[in-house]
């Protein structure tokens, strides 16, 4: 459905109608490939009222099915570690450019905190590749934490109304609105310091890997400010995510 809401709400309901008449009697789950395919049919299933005909899981965002996986419409997901997948591509970049690996199958290499990697052939291609390991499983002892590190980041999902009266009165609005901008300005020095550092050096100046470190902070610098050290700021003042907004849709868009 090429990320089609209202196409994955509507095959879900149709999936939930053929078990009904028969048509699919042994069909309890939908299994999901991409997050705004899960979201969507666990959303349909849940505002349908039929989470007791039908399950959904597959690769979902907590913030996306937090709703759903804690009223049992989507009791159980995957992801993968958006932070752990960041930093294993920073060590494998910092090794290829350093020239302790050349990317060939079988060569192992040191990712820091996460240990020992090992490059391999990709089947599905003429390449290598480095495989981070197994998805982060969530469900209902563990989504709302997580749920709360996707708000934090901006990201707080598009069910308002619970959100507010389940997730925001328990975790805080002021504290979604004050964090990043706290975290966004470290971030923002930090990445400054970062490009200073590098550009003072002729001899770091014309360094692979410094370059690309130059890019990455760069693109954090203006992520940080405008992401998350702004904030709540240019958010209209009626939003439901209300502490400190200050904005219009203008300033939002």
């Amino acid at each position: 459905q090429n990320d089609d809401a209202d196409g994955y709400r509507n095959i879900a309901l149709e999936l939930v109608a053929g078990k009904e008449n028969g048509t699919y009697p042994t069909l309890d789950l939908i299994m999901a490939p991409t997050s705004s395919g899960s979201a969507n049919a666990a959303r349909a299933l849940l505002d349908a009222g039929k989470c007791d005909i039908m399950k959904v899981s597959g690769l979902s965002v907590p913030s996306e099915v937090l709703e759903a996986c804690e009223k049992g419409c989507e009791p159980e997901f995957i992801l993968w570690d958006n932070f752990a997948l960041g930093y294993l591509t920073l060590q494998a970049t910092h090794a290829l450019s350093t020239k302790k690996i050349s990317g060939v199958a079988d060569e192992v290499f040191s990712a820091g905190r996460l240990g020992d990697f090992t490059i391999e052939s990709d089947p599905s291609r003429d390449s290598s590749r480095v495989i981070l390991g197994d998805f982060r499983r969530y469900n209902a002892q563990n989504v709302e934490r997580f749920a709360f590190l996707d708000c934090i980041q901006g990201f707080c999902g598009d069910s308002d109304e619970y959100f507010e009266s389940r997730f925001m009165s328990k975790m805080k609005k002021r504290a979604l609105a004050i964090l990043p901008k706290v975290t966004g300005m470290i971030s923002f020095l930090s990445s400054c310091l970062i490009i200073i550092h590098i550009l003072r050096s002729k001899r770091r100046r014309t360094s692979t890997f410094q370059t690309i470190m130059v890019g990455i902070s760069l693109t954090d610098c203006i992520s940080s400010f405008f992401g998350f050290f702004l904030s709540t700021w240019p958010m209209p003042h009626d939003t439901w995510l209300a502490y400190g907004a200050k904005g219009s849709d203008t300033t939002c868009a």
